[in-house]
């Protein structure tokens, strides 16, 4: 299904009046495809001069609205390589067409004695002991963000078919879809306000009055509920596995597999690219269990600012089964433009 409105919603954004843009704008549109042809869908597409971040639909198709002259855009997708396209962004309309190309895994930079210890250990400890500068870097930060949730029930039980009404089933079968565009802002201990530009569903009897953004960051994810890998408790429940050593744009990034020790819905399972020498997060994905529910979570990381890493592309899915409901879910948020303040001491203590 394509997004409907995102050409609608994309110029939204970058023709608001707090913007203030006084430049000739080009809407930069195209395709993502892989080697064979076939769409990659979900790739986050990233502008560094400008802060700027978008994401492709299910379709592979993608559009950004920017002033026009010359930038760098930067394709990123966890199952391909991270590409850099040099593009001339001149006229009212220019058309991008992108192919990535599989990721080539450079081979494991030291053979795993199976009598010591795996070097992801000694990694995961490093990003451990600095998650904690990561968690207390950022103040504050105001973001324009697009965000999309879609939901689809595959099986209605019998027992609300009986006493809903017709036209609620009928709404239910037909999934439901809002796709909003927000202005965001956050401020250290939890303080954020929301305004909604544009919001868009595809159900007339929706109540759209939220921005449904999710304020996303992999070293606060799982509460009390589930067992974070870069908490401090981490060694007792899970294993880890080094997979291989990649570079992207310089830099490199060790990818590693995170292997639940036991059964439970307090852990999660999947892979964390961690940056050498910052050792912060770059990508993750990984995948856990809430009660009737798989979730699949992937987040893109990129850096602001020097030694500044931010999540700026999210990716949520998951298939709830749960008194006699079945129904897939998915969630996208894409960080547009973003101005960040951070802690200066805790700044100095990262470089």
């Amino acid at each position: 299904m394509k997004i409907f409105s995102l050409c609608f919603i994309s110029l939204l954004l970058f023709t608001f009046p707090k913007i203030g843009y006084t430049q000739e704008q080009c809407t930069v549109y195209g395709k993502i495809t892989n080697q064979n042809g076939d769409a990659v869908p979900y790739t986050a597409i990233y502008i560094e001069s400008l802060r700027r971040s978008s994401m492709a639909n299910d379709e592979g198709e993608f559009q950004i609205v920017v002033p026009q002259g010359k930038y760098e855009l930067l394709f990123q997708n966890l199952s391909y390589e991270t590409r850099l396209i040099q593009f001339q962004a001149n006229g009212t309309e220019k058309e991008l067409n992108v192919e990535m190309r599989s990721i080539a895994y450079a081979l494991k930079e030291v053979e795993v004695d199976p009598n010591s210890e795996d070097p992801a250990y000694n990694i995961i400890r490093k990003a451990i002991a600095m998650s904690e500068y990561y968690k207390r870097q950022r103040e504050s930060y105001i973001a324009n963000l697009y965000s999309r949730t879609a939901v689809n029930v595959n099986e209605i039980p019998w027992l609300a078919k009986k006493f809903a009404e017709e036209d609620d089933i009928k709404e239910m079968e037909a999934g439901y879809i809002v796709e909003t565009l927000v202005e965001y802002s956050y401020e250290k201990g939890g303080k954020v306000k929301e305004r909604i530009i544009a919001q868009k569903t595809q159900s007339k009897d929706a109540d759209i009055n939220g921005a449904n953004y999710v304020n996303l960051d992999f070293y606060d994810l799982g509460g009390t509920e589930i067992i974070n890998p870069l908490s401090r408790s981490a060694f007792a429940v899970y294993k880890f596995e080094y997979l291989a050593s990649i570079f992207e744009e310089g830099q490199k990034i060790h990818k590693i597999k995170i292997i639940p020790r036991r059964k439970g819905n307090d852990l999660m399972a999947g892979e964390i690219y961690i940056n050498d020498q910052l050792w912060n997060i770059n990508k993750v994905d990984v995948n856990y269990r809430t009660t009737g529910t798989k979730i699949f979570y992937k987040q893109i990381y990129r850096e602001v600012r020097e030694n500044v890493w931010f999540p700026m592309n999210h990716q949520i899915e998951g298939k709830v089964k749960i008194f006699g409901f079945d129904a897939d879910f998915r969630y996208l948020a894409a960080i547009k433009q973003i101005d960040i303040e951070t802690d200066s001491i805790v700044d100095g203590e990262i470089r």
